[in-house]
């Protein structure tokens, strides 16, 4: 079998730097946002499990699974908006994409 050429493998050594860094960053961010990592696992958890039962219960239970799926991941989307956790940035066409855009545009 052919050797990789250097290019092919300092590729590679970026491509293991980058995901090195990528999860540095990862870590660091979580520790500075614990409470957001806890709250958005878990409620992610229980729309996994909801969601299985959706799929493999019928009547009340698949009704009450349905109800709590959709209140996991409404608490979910709630604790991402009101963390910033997301970036901010504007479009193309100035439309604000989060609550700190638009209180920068104020």
């Amino acid at each position: 079998m052919k050797r990789p050429s250097r290019s092919r493998r300092a590729a590679a050594a970026v491509a293991l730097a980058a995901l090195i860094a990528a999860l540095l960053y990862l870590a660091i961010s979580a520790l500075h946002h614990w409470w957001v990592l806890l709250a958005t696992v878990f409620s992610l958890g229980v729309a996994v499990m909801a969601a299985w039962y959706i799929l493999s219960r019928r009547g009340v239970a698949r009704a009450v699974a349905t109800a709590v799926a959709a209140l996991a991941l409404l608490v979910f989307v709630i604790v991402v908006i009101a963390s910033e956790t997301i970036s901010c940035s504007r479009s193309g066409s100035g439309w604000p994409r989060c609550r700190s855009a638009l209180r920068a545009t104020h």
